[in-house]
C-alpha cells in the first residue's frame, strides 16, 4: 500500500535525509517505512512495558510475603528447639 504526505517543510525532509545516511539504510522510502512500521507497535510495546512493571511488583510481593512466612516458621523452630533443649 502506498502513502503520500504532501506540503512536508524542506528542513524535516533534509533532517530526514541525514537520518537515512546515519541509518545505513538505502533511501528515504527505506528509512520512513522501518520508522512508520516501528511507530505502529509502540503502543503495544508500551502495553507490554506496563504488564511486565505490574507482573515484578506482583512478583515482588509475593516474594515478600514467601520470606515473611519463612522468618516466622523459623522463629517457631527456633523457639521449639530451645523448648526441647530445656527440657
Amino acid at each position: 500500500m502506498d502513502v503520500l504526505i504532501r506540503d512536508v517543510d524542506p528542513s524535516v525532509v533534509k533532517k530526514i535525509d541525514e537520518l537515512v545516511k546515519k541509518s545505513g539504510l538505502k533511501s528515504r522510502q527505506e528509512f520512513l517505512k522501518v520508522y512508520l512500521t516501528n511507530l505502529s507497535v509502540v503502543d503495544e510495546m508500551n502495553n507490554l512495558q506496563r504488564q511486565f512493571e505490574q507482573l515484578q511488583k506482583q512478583t515482588l510481593s509475593v516474594l515478600n510475603q514467601n520470606t515473611n512466612v519463612m522468618n516466622r516458621m523459623i522463629k517457631i523452630i527456633e523457639e521449639i528447639i530451645d523448648e526441647d533443649d530445656g527440657v
